[in-house]
């Protein structure tokens, strides 16, 4: 007696096909989600390269117009006002057409009505007036000063921390230095909190996300004209 077998030709039933389907739909869905995991993370990665790199460039710029900082004939101090996120100071940073005259420069943080916060920089040419050196403009309004060329140097969104943070450090210079050297730093914008004989040494900028060390650029920028 011959057996008879079922053939595979009459297809697939629906329970099949359906159960089929099902997989096919969680593979899917996983693969997705994965692929869109993937993607976010490269997308996080390469933002967070690109503010380090902005940081960066930004620090070397910075760090360039502080270096110099010095007294030009008419002035009373390298360093005329500093706070949390801003400085202003007179420097021999030959960042003009000029590199044999003394510049004024600051550097802050301004908040934009699209809700982003600026690093910017405003550096204006001396003139020499009767064996002094001058500068026009107001130095403690938001906008350039008259003379300055203002320079947009790093963006952040205004929610975030601030991209700024500057820190002026002194010292005695008729003692040890190292043992006396502290933060002078003023707790909002204005003239450096410093004792009798006591000379700025070096500036510490970060910039960034300035609460987290990973995201952020700090340098320790020497004062070469004060030491």
């Amino acid at each position: 007696m011959m057996k008879s077998y079922k053939s595979r030709d009459d297809g697939y039933t629906v329970i099949e096909l359906m159960v089929s389907l099902a997989v096919f739909s969680v593979l899917a869905i996983i693969s997705a989600t994965a692929m869109l995991t993937i993607f976010s993370g490269i997308r996080q990665v390469a933002a967070q390269s690109n503010e380090l790199a902005q940081a960066q460039n930004t620090a070397e710029w910075v760090s360039r117009l502080v270096r110099y900082a010095d007294m030009p004939l008419g002035t009373s101090a390298p360093i005329v006002l500093a706070g949390p996120d801003s400085i202003v100071l007179y420097s021999y940073s030959g960042t003009g057409e000029r590199s044999d005259i003394p510049y004024k420069i600051r550097v802050m943080t301004i908040d934009q009505i699209d809700g982003t916060r600026d690093v910017i920089s405003d550096v204006a040419p001396g003139v020499l007036i009767d064996g002094e050196w001058q500068w026009s403009g107001d130095w403690n309004a938001l906008d350039a000063p008259e003379g300055a060329v203002r320079r947009f140097l790093l963006s952040t969104p205004i929610e975030s921390d601030k991209p700024l943070k500057i820190d002026v450090f002194a010292c005695q210079v008729d003692g040890d230095c190292n043992a006396t050297m502290r933060n002078v730093t003023p707790p909002s914008t204005g003239p450096l909190l410093l004792d009798e004989n006591e000379v700025p040494q070096y500036v510490e900028v970060t910039l960034g996300a300035t609460s987290d060390p990973l995201n952020s650029v700090r340098q320790q920028v020497r004062l070469v004209n004060q030491l």
